[in-house]
């Protein structure tokens, strides 16, 4: 029984130092997406303290952005039921022999 136990010790003391590698790497990668945080974070704000715009400015330009974007997509989507309809209103003309 006695390399039993002993063998039984050697696992358990490999499996500590295992979770102990572990914890070391797990550590480090936290700290290693920590400072990518960061870095990114300060890459974020540097252009916008170079250009000397606020936060806030930035952050209104890109809703401006967004709402041209939507009024744009739905000018276009208007346009397309409109030609559709002219198509239509074009086809039942020129079927009747009216225009050609």
């Amino acid at each position: 029984m006695g390399k039993a136990t002993s063998a039984a010790q050697e696992a358990r003391d490999s499996l500590q130092e295992e979770r102990g590698k572990v914890t070391t790497l797990q550590a480090e990668l936290t700290r290693s997406r920590e400072a990518q945080l960061r870095h990114l974070q300060q890459q974020q704000q540097q252009p916008s303290e170079a250009a000397g715009v606020s936060p806030l400015a930035l952050e209104m330009a890109t809703i401006g952005a967004a709402c041209r974007s939507e009024r744009h997509e739905k000018i276009i989507a208007q346009q397309r039921i409109a030609l559709s309809e002219l198509r239509q209103r074009l086809q039942k003309t020129l079927g009747r022999g009216e225009l050609k």
